[in-house]
């Protein structure tokens, strides 16, 4: 289903994932995605960004965090998500580095859907973080392009 036919209509099974960091189109992951995605969009959702560095850290808030929203074809889904689980430290037997959560995200068309996403778990350390400006357009990002930082 193609996601420009959902006008009003906010899908409860993700047919996608949100990204606001390493994974997002010119950035360090990008071709770490297992998939081609049906689409790619830029996409906002409510959030708390900060800055760890290397890579950025959603946690729940009321901030506007820009990103992209990768369409991802029913079939391809659950691989997609074994690798980014992966890279994001989420269920690979050890304490969680992120957690993957289902959220809204608001498309650039102006369509609302649903996407996994990965949130900081390690929440309790926000006080030696820094949390992300806004930019004049009141959208908090996170960007550094490839070779920019180095791979862990």
């Amino acid at each position: 289903m193609a996601i420009s036919n959902r006008v009003g209509n906010v899908s409860s099974s993700p047919e996608g994932v949100f990204v606001y960091g390493t994974l997002q189109q010119g950035e360090q992951r990008e071709q770490n995605w297992p998939r081609t995605p049906r689409s790619r969009q830029c996409a906002t959702v409510r959030g708390t960004l900060f800055d760890l560095g290397a890579y950025p850290a959603l946690l729940p808030g009321k901030d506007l965090i820009g990103g992209e929203f990768w369409e991802i074809a029913a079939a391809d889904m659950p691989v997609t998500l074994q690798v980014l689980d992966g890279i994001e430290g989420y269920n690979q037997g050890h304490e969680n580095l992120y957690e993957r959560r289902v959220i809204f995200c608001r498309l650039e068309t102006g369509i609302t859907v649903s996407a996994y996403t990965y949130f900081w778990a390690q929440a309790n350390a926000t006080h030696l973080l820094e949390k992300m400006t806004a930019g004049p357009d009141g959208v908090h990002l996170w960007r550094r392009g490839p070779g920019s930082h180095p791979t862990p």
